[in-house]
């Protein structure tokens, strides 16, 4: 009339992961009435189980899974289950065997919703390939901006409290698809932030640390590229610049980090050195300028005579 316990600390398919102090399966009482015949189906014993804190604990049947592991599949009520002490929710179902702590559904993480198949929960964070990622668009009190993708690597730490979603197939989409992030993308309480290759309208940003608002993001060091009109081509291109994208404006500033950056003009083959630009998106528009009156430009052998310029600026 003691209780018994199953523990899933050893031959467990993710290892040892699992403290046996903190996660188990307490089995109420019971009775064998027949030690010489028994069926897989008829194999139940009823108790409940204790997740070590990813989940509330709960009473549950545990059964003989598919492999041959006793486990079980619970289904979550409609509301689904707080994870880590509510810093998430989880909807669906719950499925725990020797492959581990596996979930089927929707992961919920302030305005996100990572939807997978094989959610693999462990004591302090989760794993998961996503089929759907999505994050709702939020102005207060942090400013998130829309983000959709598909077949996603998600990594969510509790400890830390952020989540981390990496493109694996297509890109991470983003500001209603007008911009795709290929890289990684971190997302918490505090700020989203990324780094990795943007693309959106004509233009191109590669930095290592993105921060990305509602309608807006910047970068504190990124290289930019602005596409020609055949998509393929570069209309001009600078490296180791502040860059805002301002979507609800239509521009972008870029600042130069060392005083005056290099801007490439492959097309016209010109070279010149600018401390700070504004690109128009809709009017296809660049005005540079400089804080001297006269700056070093190099004319690599093209025609430069379609590039106005003025003083210490100039538009193209």
């Amino acid at each position: 009339n003691q209780n018994s316990y199953v523990r899933y600390n050893k031959r467990n398919l993710q290892g040892n992961v699992y403290n046996p102090d903190l996660v188990y399966f307490r089995l109420d009482p019971f009775e064998v009435d027949s030690l010489g015949y028994f069926s897989n189906s008829g194999i139940r014993f009823s108790g409940s189980f204790k997740s070590g804190g990813i989940f509330p604990e709960f009473d549950e049947d545990l059964v003989l899974m598919p492999n041959h592991s006793l486990g079980f599949v619970k289904q979550t009520p409609p509301e689904g289950f707080p994870v880590f002490d509510g810093k998430g929710v989880f909807k669906n179902k719950i499925m725990l065997s020797n492959d581990g702590i596996i979930g089927d559904g929707d992961f919920e993480y302030i305005t996100s919703t990572t939807s997978s198949k094989a959610m693999i929960f462990f004591l302090d964070s989760i794993n998961a390939m996503a089929q759907k990622y999505k994050v709702e668009p939020q102005m207060d009190p942090v400013e998130y901006t829309d983000v959709n993708a598909e077949n996603v690597k998600v990594h969510f730490s509790n400890s830390k409290d952020y989540m981390s979603v990496k493109n694996t197939q297509g890109p991470i989409n983003k500001y209603n698809n007008v911009a795709t992030l290929e890289g990684e993308m971190i997302y918490s309480p505090q700020k989203m932030k990324g780094s990795g290759v943007v693309d959106f309208e004509n233009g191109e940003l590669k930095s290592k640390e993105f921060v990305f608002d509602n309608y807006k993001f910047n970068a504190d060091t990124a290289d930019f590229k602005l596409k020609g009109e055949d998509k393929d081509g570069v209309a001009f291109a600078t490296v180791n610049v502040n860059a805002t994208i301002n979507f609800k404006e239509r521009k972008g500033d870029f600042i130069s980090n060392s005083g005056s950056s290099y801007v490439d003009f492959p097309v016209n083959q010109y070279r010149c050195l600018m401390d700070q630009m504004t690109w128009f998106m809709d009017d296809a528009m660049v005005e540079m300028s400089t804080s001297k009156k006269s700056e070093k430009t190099e004319d690599t052998g093209a025609d430069a005579s379609d590039l106005k310029l003025s003083g210490s600026e100039f538009t193209s």
